[in-house]
C-alpha cells in the first residue's frame, strides 16, 4: 500500500493530499510496505524520523521513497529491511539497512541517510570551492 504525503521542510506542517505540490519547500514522501502488514504507527515513526533527519537539508530534498519489508518471509531471522531513496539536485541517494525488526531497520536506515546526505553535500561544496580556486588562478 502506498500513501503519498507532502512534508513542508520550512515549517514542519503535514499535508496529506496527493494533489500537485502547493509550495516550493514541500517534499513528496511515499512510504511503502512489502511483505509486511501495513502499520500506521510504523509509517508515522518513519515520517517523524525522516523529517528530523532531513529538515537541515531544506529545499535540496525533492522527494523521498521509503520501502519497508520482510526479506525472508516466514523463515525469520534478521530480515526486516528499510530502503530510503532521496531525490536531490545532486542525484539520488539510497540507503538500505536490515535488522531483526522493522522499527530498528527504519532507525538504522534513516540515521545512515542523514550522514550520507551530509557527506554528499560536503563533497559537492568542496568540489565547488576547488573549481572556483582553479578558475581564479587561471583568470
Amino acid at each position: 500500500m502506498t500513501v503519498g504525503r507532502y512534508l513542508n521542510l520550512g515549517t514542519g506542517k503535514r499535508n496529506g493530499t496527493q494533489a500537485g505540490r502547493g509550495r516550493e519547500d514541500d517534499m513528496n514522501m511515499q512510504v511503502r510496505f512489502r511483505g509486511l502488514q501495513t502499520s500506521v504507527a510504523l509509517r508515522h515513526h518513519a515520517e517523524r524520523k525522516l523529517f528530523a533527519s532531513l529538515v537541515r537539508f531544506g529545499q535540496r530534498v525533492r522527494a523521498v521513497e521509503v520501502r519497508i519489508g520482510d526479506q525472508n518471509g516466514p523463515r525469520g531471522g534478521d530480515d526486516k529491511y528499510c530502503r530510503v531513496t532521496v531525490q536531490t539536485p545532486l542525484g539520488a541517494v539510497t540507503v538500505r539497512k536490515i535488522a531483526p525488526d522493522a522499527y530498528a531497520a527504519v532507525h538504522l536506515a534513516i540515521d545512515s541517510l542523514g550522514r550520507t546526505m551530509a557527506r554528499r553535500l560536503e563533497r559537492s561544496r568542496a568540489r565547488r570551492r576547488r573549481t572556483s580556486r582553479v578558475a581564479r588562478r587561471a583568470g
